[in-house]
């Protein structure tokens, strides 16, 4: 049977699932909860070295069956193992591989995730710039009206720098920073060697097509296009 929650810490209590007996384990320090369809929740416990899933240190985060997660600084935790999940419940088993190293598969599932990613992202970003453009054209313009009954006053210069001003303070502290950090951390994530055992981060600024050319991952080997094979 499959526990759904398992909490891993140093000491031998009752709310702890696993003892870990490491010194930079915490007492308590992480939660996972098995989610089914091999998904998990992973949350840190307010551990002092972290939690960490694919190298990037977590809070609370979705992860899946092939990602890496990792207690400190080197307690890998086999999921698989832990949770008592069969073999055929593993992504990795529906493939017959007669090549340990061949992840193309696994690796084209990665093309779709880069894809939305490079997406929102660009429509994130397009949404502020033309939301901080029209804010910055209405505030700028509101000193006109000086005109119609102040022409040529030196008024007007002084009113427009200090409407440009306020335009620049506004537009600058409405950018929404969590909600494009969250994106990128949810990228980074899942942008990873499929290849367990490697779980490299694949980078934000390289191209699912820069990698597919490469053919395969440059620290384990794992192969990422057939035409490497």
């Amino acid at each position: 049977m499959i526990e759904k929650s398992i909490v891993f810490g140093r000491t031998v209590s009752g709310e702890n699932t696993v003892a870990l007996q490491e010194p930079d384990i915490s007492a308590r320090h992480a939660k996972i909860t098995f989610l089914g369809n091999d998904q998990f929740e992973v949350e840190d416990l307010g551990s002092t070295n972290g939690t960490y899933v694919n190298g990037y240190r977590v809070q609370k985060t979705t992860v899946n069956i092939n990602d890496q997660v990792r207690l400190s600084s080197g307690t890998i935790l086999d999921l698989v193992k832990i949770f008592g999940l069969k073999p055929s419940q593993t992504p990795n088993q529906e493939l017959s591989k007669n090549n340990p190293k061949d992840f193309t598969v696994e690796f084209a599932r990665l093309k779709p995730i880069y894809e939305n990613y490079k997406r929102d992202r660009k429509k994130m970003i397009l949404q502020h710039n033309q939301k901080t453009a029209l804010i910055r054209t209405g505030i700028t313009v509101l000193p006109l009206p000086v005109l119609f009954f102040f022409p040529g006053k030196p008024i007007y210069s002084a009113l427009s720098l200090m409407g440009a001003g306020v335009a620049n303070f506004v537009t600058g502290n409405m950018y929404n920073t969590d909600k494009l950090e969250e994106l990128d951390e949810k990228f980074r994530l899942q942008y990873v060697c499929p290849n367990r055992e490697c779980s490299m981060q694949l980078g934000t600024s390289n191209s699912w097509n820069l990698h597919f050319e490469t053919g395969k991952c440059f620290r384990c080997g794992a192969i990422y296009n057939a035409n490497k094979l």
